[in-house]
């Protein structure tokens, strides 16, 4: 006898219906359409027998269960292809552990493949044209471009960026670093005091302590947390490190003014005649400080970062010369004297922040 697990429905009179198994027990969905079939019927019989007694009063009500079936059946619908998709992905990766049609490989080839698709394949680039419908598309197996895509994250960097992405990730002060704390803050205090002219003074008034407070404690967590060269300079220094680390402060202490100015506010115009000089000074005050924030955040620190990203692919096209050019010695003994010029003031620059990050 041949068993068949597929309901059958029977269907009668004003909805009532029967249902019988064969051979097995059905699924959830198999379950419902019968019942939901069953509902509809019974449903739209007595709107048809309440339309006779209420006349045309009834018609909203006769739309109203149209409108209701209908979601009805698109809810249950959408359900039921999701679950026919997420059975027949389970069913795919339990079965088809080693897929026999070629041309036809799934949407689950790359977890299938994961061993033999990319790194024992002769391409980085593998190209995906289906035959009938969908799109298109290529499959990237390349460390490279996964990098300009992701970016600098700490789950694909190795040696040296991974440990200053673990150190940024991690807790920044541990009783490791306690000592190097104390030191710093000594260092810090005593730069502070020559820069300002402290030293001399019996007595110093400060008007506003908040801003000295916020940028030795900056400070010392560049130097300490981050490995940073960063110093106590003075606001009339116009050197570039002094520029530099005087915008570091401004940035770190108006973060959340720049995500809550717009950017047109920058670029006001700045008018002079004002009848009140409180008001003068006041808006003065306001607009420089506008600017001093603009300009750290878009002048200095961008300006500073766009060339020490030149200086670096530079120096690694001249490394790549270096080690293309090594073997038969076709640089210029000029040339040559350079390159390894500007590696060893790297080196040199390494080595310094490293002294200062474990000193």
């Amino acid at each position: 006898m041949k068993f068949n697990a597929h309901p059958q429905k029977f269907l009668t009179g004003c909805g009532t219906f029967s249902v019988i198994f064969v051979g097995g027990y059905p699924s959830i969905t198999r379950l419902l359409w019968p019942c939901v079939h069953s509902t509809c019927i019974w449903v739209l019989d007595r709107t048809r027998i309440a339309m006779r007694s209420n006349g045309p009063k009834s018609h909203v009500l006769m739309w109203f269960t149209v409108l209701g079936i209908a979601v009805l059946f698109g809810v249950l619908h959408v359900y039921t292809r999701y679950v026919a998709a997420l059975n027949a992905a389970v069913q795919s990766a339990k079965s088809h552990q080693h897929l026999d049609h070629w041309w036809n490989p799934g949407y689950l080839w790359p977890r299938i493949w994961r061993k033999t698709a990319y790194f024992n394949h002769p391409h980085n680039v593998i190209s995906m044209v289906p035959l009938l419908v969908k799109r298109s598309c290529y499959c990237v197996g390349s460390m490279e471009v996964m990098k300009q895509l992701l970016g600098q994250e700490g789950k694909i960097q190795l040696w040296d960026m991974w440990r200053r992405h673990r150190q940024i990730v991690g807790p920044a002060f541990n009783a490791k670093k306690y000592p190097l704390v104390t030191l710093e803050a000594v260092h810090t205090y005593k730069a502070m005091a020559s820069t300002e002219g402290w030293e001399d003074q019996e007595e110093v008034v400060i008007p506003a302590i908040n801003p000295v407070i916020l940028r030795f404690t900056f400070i010392i967590m560049a130097r300490c947390g981050f490995g940073l060269p960063v110093s106590w300079v003075n606001k009339n220094d116009s050197s570039k490190t002094a520029a530099l680390e005087e915008a570091l402060s401004v940035a770190s202490t108006t973060l959340i003014p720049r995500f809550i100015i717009p950017r047109w506010v920058y670029g006001l115009p700045i008018k002079y005649s004002v009848a009140s000089s409180v008001y003068l000074v006041r808006n003065l005050s306001v607009v420089s400080r506008l600017h001093e924030i603009d300009q750290a955040w878009n002048k200095h620190l961008m300006g500073k970062l766009v060339v020490t990203r030149k200086e670096y692919l530079s120096l690694e096209d001249e490394v790549d010369k270096l080690k293309i050019s090594s073997a038969g010695w076709l640089l210029p003994p000029t040339d040559l004297v350079n390159i390894l010029s500007k590696v060893m003031k790297c080196i040199k620059t390494a080595n310094a922040m490293v002294n200062i990050k474990y000193r």
